[in-house]
């Protein structure tokens, strides 16, 4: 999933920057849609592209203080026959006082790997598919708490005999699992897709049980705050803080 996050990230940006400032309800284009095409080159994923799509709207029509709610759609192809494809919905309902967002991915990654003590090259494929939602309430001010849950299957398919054995010396199987957390947060961004000032900070923790597919229950505790200062017209000056905490023998995430 490190990999599709980064796709997504990547992919977001250039439509993040593209939607009007302050804060009104819908952009100020009559056009409530936006295309662009994208180009990725990493190691694992191989070196492809695609297209980004949003469209934005209004949940309800008589909401004046809601930022613009969107539906994202996105899907990207390699040389290596890797393929990444998501749709995400970002909403705001009741005067911005509900923050619903939602998602799914499905992401396919042929790897090969030059391994030390194998002869060969280890070639195998990643599928990976995953639900995720959040769920933010406005309590008072810029203050929110919500909740979150995500459920990632990930399967694992040899190309040859090499990875067989890499599969068994490294423990790799298919798996199916959940997570489920709580978010504190304050948003006083003058835009929630294109701040020029204000501050964003949250703080979460999120849980990993056995009960949910976890091969050892495990949680995180997680946290930033951003920061954002107008210099002058059309520059911004954006500070990052942040911080991860895991248990140890917490299994990578």
């Amino acid at each position: 999933m490190k990999t599709a996050s980064i796709l997504l990230a990547l992919a977001l940006l250039p439509v993040w920057a593209t939607a009007n400032g302050g804060t009104s309800a819908a952009p100020k284009k009559d056009r409530p849609w936006i295309i662009a095409p994208m180009i990725t080159s990493s190691p694992a994923f191989g070196n492809g592209g695609g297209a980004v799509g949003m469209y934005f709207f209004k949940p309800d029509k008589g909401d004046t203080s809601s930022p613009a709610s969107s539906i994202t759609g996105m899907g990207l192809y390699s040389d290596t026959d890797s393929y990444f494809a998501g749709l995400f919905a970002r909403t705001f309902w009741r005067e911005d006082s509900w923050r619903i967002n939602a998602g799914t991915v499905g992401v396919e990654i042929n790897n090969e790997f030059d391994i030390t003590g194998f002869a060969d090259e280890v070639r195998f494929t990643t599928t990976t598919a995953a639900l995720f939602t959040r769920i933010d309430r406005r309590l008072f001010g810029n203050f929110f708490f919500g909740a979150k849950g995500i459920v990632v299957d990930r399967q694992y398919s040899d190309a040859n005999a090499a990875a067989d054995s890499y599969f068994l010396l490294a423990d790799v199987e298919d798996s199916t699992t959940g997570q489920l957390g709580i978010i504190g947060s304050y948003d006083s961004r003058d835009h929630v897709r294109y701040p020029s000032s204000g501050n964003q900070t949250e703080l979460g923790w999120m849980a990993a049980p056995e009960a949910l597919g976890a091969s050892t229950s495990y949680h995180i505790t997680e946290g930033f705050s951003d920061q954002f200062i107008p210099l002058f017209d059309n520059h911004v000056l954006a500070l990052r803080l942040y911080g991860r905490f895991t248990p140890s023998g917490t299994p990578y995430s």
